[in-house]
């Protein structure tokens, strides 16, 4: 505390010179009223106390031990200080009529006076004992005509005081006498009126120059809300996670209608959003418990992210540990490691590296490989290209041993289109070739005849099941008993002319997904051999993912779209923001769910997104029809203290609109005009059974058939709180300046 203090009186006393620097800068340059000249030798008192009447007074005074410091040049001070003063104000004390030799600043004073000052001069002398009168009167005035000082100030009127008024405080007659000299002179009210009129016309200055900024500011705010709120509603159909963003930050700025319209539309899209975008992206991987995920730049730079804490460290890999174009090369392995894999090309044989958590290479395995699959943390599997021979390598992660099975055959596939399964640990592996169905079992081969070229192939969980994509005048899907090596089911699903390829996955242990390249998807059950085929959506599939946790499965189309779907394959979710390939071409090369299915990577032309599964969910499934919104969407988005949602009945007949291609909006009417709200979903996929009729300020609106229902949130304000909440990507400068152009 008593540090405190002292520090405190340091910094005020520090403040006080200040203010006296600040006074004495202005006084040197506006001038002085008066200007007290006196010998310090006897008459420093008296000047002294005259100067502190006067300063009391508002009078300002020039006193040679005040205002001179060190280093200051006298002649030229003098000169500066004398010339601005209006008043010459000499002491008569008997030290004046001594004179100082070589120089005399008393005499050197009063000439500097008298010659910027050659018009009306005001010079009072205070003559203590009549000193300077008998003085004058010496010799019938020769004396004042040999005195410089004297010989100046003859022609003046003196203000006489008796001797002991030399020693006394100054008397009213000096103050009143110095008072009526600077009536009409007086520095300090012309200064007051200069600066008073100065400060004045600052003001007005100022007063504009805030309204001119403010109007300034408030134009720049609603530029800046009008261009993210365009940019926001052309985004809402295309990526709904981009424009919520820039709906947030619109509303920074002070929203617009375009932009709570564009909120409405993008959060009622049915699509989840995205927490990370990596546009420079080409492949990526998440880690099983979906904590950190991995990617390549176009930089041929390794990254890995902590999704908790956001740290992310990054390595510059070789071209040989890696192809760039996007084939999903790189996995997560034990040890917080990663593999990443090239395949063999023009350019040079294939490697598989594994690497360090810290971006150390821990390994690489060579060969001319052509199809590479992560079959556990701790193994790989990859097939060589070889048209005479089946060649598998089984790759330990942890020993970084390499076993190599061959199995001799003519006429195999090669390796680039051949798919490879495998068990956990790599005890069982499957390929094909043309004849059918390769399994290497603990290192023994065995071949199986099938019904069609093989296209793709998985393992069950379990181990006892393969299910086999099979390609012929019929696609089909076989189901092959590894325990006796026999196919125990094959099921024709769709003829399909023309080069086609497929893809399967299990559900569960008793159904599989097939689906083709030429855009259809069908839900087979093994045991019933029944199937169930999803609504055709014209476009090829790229890539199937499934969540065993919540029984949900993701398609990805070279249209740029990602269904979700449920366990009852209803389409619960589509994740928008991929562009469009040609129809020849792969879009998409890794979908994937985390162990626990609340997030999905997805890596794609146009890169990488992390989508997460929103709770609670718009579009849920149930038993029966309801009519009003579920009690987990009421609690989260409830209005309590939110403002109206200003929603109308749209103008038009109904508010269920149904386009030319069979898809399903919701019309409301705001901000005084008709906006269509997309779902999605087709007629082919939901047929609503009770419809919320709608009303005004209605904040919910709910769809429902038999087995699902749709819940659309109609209250701006509830929205944005609900995103406040959310982990959602916000682009930087740069990317927003290239989204909103």
């Amino acid at each position: 505390m008593k540090r405190l203090r002292y520090w405190l009186r340091r910094l005020i006393a520090r403040l006080a010179l200040v203010r006296v620097s600040v006074f004495r800068w202005v006084d040197g340059w506006w001038g002085y009223d008066v200007f007290i000249a006196h010998r310090r030798a006897d008459a420093a008192q008296y000047a002294q106390d005259l100067y502190d009447k006067l300063r009391a007074e508002g009078i300002s005074c020039f006193i040679d031990r005040v205002v001179y410091g060190p280093g200051d040049s006298l002649l030229l001070a003098t000169r500066q200080h004398v010339a601005k003063s209006s008043l010459f104000l000499l002491v008569g004390s008997p030290e004046l009529l001594k004179l100082r030799r070589p120089v005399d600043w008393v005499e050197e004073e009063i000439r500097t006076y008298f010659r910027t000052h050659r018009q009306n001069p005001k010079v009072m002398l205070i003559d203590f004992g009549k000193i300077i009168t008998d003085a004058l009167d010496q010799e019938g005035g020769a004396a004042a005509a040999s005195h410089p000082i004297l010989r100046q100030l003859a022609p003046f009127l003196y203000i006489a005081q008796d001797a002991q008024s030399f020693t006394a405080p100054p008397s009213e007659v000096v103050l009143a006498a110095i008072r009526r000299n600077l009536m009409g002179r007086r520095r300090d009210r012309t200064r007051l009126m200069f600066f008073q009129g100065a400060a004045a016309i600052l003001a007005m200055l100022l007063i504009a120059a805030v309204g001119l900024g403010l109007m300034a500011d408030q134009q720049r705010r609603q530029a800046t809300a009008a261009a993210y709120g365009n940019a926001a509603y052309s985004y809402s159909a295309s990526d709904p996670t981009l424009s919520l963003r820039l709906g947030q930050l619109a509303a920074g700025y002070g929203s617009t209608a375009t932009a709570q319209v564009a909120t409405l539309r993008a959060f009622n899209s049915g699509s989840w959003i995205y927490s990370e975008r990596l546009d420079d992206g080409y492949d990526a991987a998440l880690s099983e418990d979906g904590s950190k995920m991995a990617w390549v730049d176009a930089g041929s730079r390794l990254h890995v992210r902590d999704l908790g804490s956001g740290n992310e460290k990054s390595w510059t890999i070789s071209q040989s540990d890696f192809q760039i174009a996007g084939t999903g090369n790189i996995a997560f392995i034990s040890g917080n490691g990663l593999v990443t894999w090239r395949y063999r090309d023009g350019n040079g044989p294939g490697s598989v590296t594994l690497w360090g958590g810290d971006g150390a290479m821990l390994h690489a395995f060579n060969g001319a490989f052509g199809r590479v699959t992560v079959c556990g943390p701790n193994i790989i599997a990859a097939r060589e290209i070889d048209d005479s021979a089946v060649k598998i390598h089984v790759m330990d992660v942890r020993s970084k041993s390499d076993q190599i099975i061959t199995a001799d055959s003519s006429g195999m596939s090669s390796a680039i289109f051949s798919p490879l399964g495998c068990t956990p640990d790599g005890r069982l592996v499957a390929s094909a070739s043309d004849v059918g169905l390769v399994i290497i079992r603990d290192g023994a081969v065995h071949e199986i005849a099938a019904s069609g070229r093989i296209e793709d192939i998985q393992i069950s969980d379990d181990g006892q099941r393969l299910a086999a994509f099979l390609r012929g005048r019929a696609d089909a899907v076989g189901i092959f008993d590894l325990s006796t090596e026999q196919w125990s089911v094959v099921i024709p699903l769709e003829e399909t002319p023309g080069e086609a390829s497929g893809f399967i996955r299990f559900l569960d242990a008793n159904r599989v997904i097939a689906a083709s390249t030429h855009g259809w998807i069908r839900i087979v059950d093994i045991g019933t051999r029944v199937v169930k085929a999803l609504p055709d959506k014209h476009r090829a599939v790229d890539q199937i993912a499934v969540d065993r946790a919540t029984e949900t499965f993701a398609v990805a189309r070279r249209s740029g779209t990602v269904t979700v779907y449920d366990k009852t394959a209803f389409p619960i979710a589509r994740l928008i923001s991929t562009a469009s390939s040609d129809a020849l071409n792969e879009n998409f090369d890794a979908v994937r769910f985390s162990s626990t299915g609340s997030l999905l990577l997805t890596s794609a032309r146009s890169g990488v997104r992390l989508w997460r599964r929103p709770e609670p969910a718009l579009l849920a499934g149930l038993n029966s029809p309801i009519e009003q919104p579920s009690e987990a969407v009421k609690k989260t988005f409830g209005a309590v203290g939110h403002e109206h949602s200003g929603i109308e009945p749209c103008s038009k007949s109904q508010n269920m609109v149904i386009d030319d291609a069979g898809l399903l909006s919701l019309c409301v009417r705001t901000h005084g005009r008709d906006e269509l709200l997309p779902t999605g979903l087709s007629t082919d996929e939901f047929s609503p059974a009770v419809v919320t009729r709608m009303r005004e300020n209605l904040d919910f609106a709910v769809w429902s058939s038999d087995d699902h229902s749709r819940t659309f949130v109609l209250n701006g304000s509830q929205i944005g709180d609900y995103l406040r909440s959310q982990k959602i990507w916000s682009p930087d400068q740069s990317q927003l300046s290239l989204l909103t152009k």
